[in-house]
Formats: structure tokens, C-alpha cells, sequence
């Protein structure tokens, strides 16, 4: 028999565990250069990661200087990113930001699979793998021998909560209703 002494030891223990894998966060700071276009960050994503992530910094795609929120143009489509500025910093989860069409003009740019990070973006991932950050810049042209500089980018992944725990708690919920009400809010028979 489950008693509510038992019931809270095992509803505490969960809800701590459940916050302390939330807390779980990893931090990590990585120069970002405008050429190669792309950088791995060695960060492996799962689906429902949060990722924050804020840069500082200048590079020049040929024509002046700009940060991480890059700079609005009109009637561009040299980028990876629809609806995102030239130049500014993007992030991609998988293993080929390219996505297989380096220079494919009926490729890019494409209006999703790439996230906007600027000088400060947020993004719960959709999809597992590794993550990338790069520029919106040079997509069909290719043309990265003229880009210099770099950005600095500090990028924070919170883990996704675990589902199970909190499934766990869900049940010993339940009992614990049905154990001060007398009514059966879960039935497994």
C-alpha cells in the first residue's frame, strides 16, 4: 500500500530530478569566422533543445562592416535564410548546412531550416544533429574569398526535460488524488 509519506518522498525526488536535468545547461563561447562560411560548434542537439545564443563582433562580406544582425536589403537571394538580413548570423541543425545545393539558385534561400540568431536569438531545436553556425551570405554565389572578420558567439543549450519524469509525476499525481478523494482518476484495468 502507497502511503502519502511514500507518495511525497517519490514527488519530490522526481520534481528534482526533472529540475535539476533543466538545469543542466552547457555553455560554450566560439569564434565564428565569415570564412569558411559555415562553423560546426560541436554541440550535438536532440529534438526539443533550447538553444540561447548572443554575439558581439564585425565582419565584412566585401561591401563595409557589419555585426551579427547583419543589414536589410532589398532583392537579395545570395542568402541561405528567407526573410532574414544580409550577412547576419544563422544557425543550422543537421549535418550539411549547405544542404547539398552550394550555389543551387533554385535552392536558396529557403523560408525554413535555418534559424536567425543576430545578436540574440532563442530557438527550441526541431530536429537532432549537430549544430552550425554561419552568415547569410554567398549561398548561390559562393563568392567567401572576400569575407573577413569574425563574430563571437556564446551559445547556451538547455537540455529538453525529460518526458518519462514527467510522466512519473502525472501518475503519482493521479494517485495521489485518488488516495484523498476515494474516486479513481486513472484506471489501468
Amino acid at each position: 500500500m502507497i502511503t502519502m509519506k511514500i507518495l511525497s518522498a517519490y514527488t519530490g525526488t522526481l520534481l528534482f530530478l526533472c529540475l535539476l536535468q533543466t538545469t543542466n545547461a552547457t555553455t560554450l563561447t566560439l569564434n565564428v569566422p565569415a570564412n569558411p562560411l559555415w562553423t560546426d560548434t560541436g554541440i550535438y542537439l536532440s529534438i526539443a533543445d533550447t538553444v540561447v545564443a548572443t554575439a558581439s563582433g564585425s565582419w565584412s562580406p566585401s561591401n563595409g562592416n557589419f555585426g551579427p544582425d547583419g543589414f536589410f536589403g532589398e532583392n537579395w537571394l545570395d542568402g541561405f535564410m528567407q526573410g532574414a538580413n544580409i550577412a547576419a548570423l544563422i544557425a543550422y541543425v543537421g549535418s550539411d548546412p549547405y544542404q547539398g545545393h552550394w550555389g543551387d539558385n533554385t535552392f536558396f534561400p529557403q523560408a525554413t531550416g535555418y534559424w536567425l540568431i543576430g545578436s540574440s536569438g532563442q530557438v527550441t531545436s526541431p530536429y537532432a544533429g549537430e549544430l552550425w553556425l554561419g552568415f547569410n551570405d554567398d549561398a548561390e554565389s559562393m563568392l567567401v574569398g572576400d569575407n573577413s572578420g569574425s563574430v563571437i558567439a556564446e551559445i547556451t543549450v538547455v537540455p529538453e526535460p525529460s518526458v518519462f519524469a514527467f510522466g512519473i509525476l502525472n501518475v503519482v499525481g493521479m494517485l495521489t488524488l485518488r488516495r484523498r478523494t476515494g474516486r479513481a482518476v486513472l484506471s489501468w484495468v
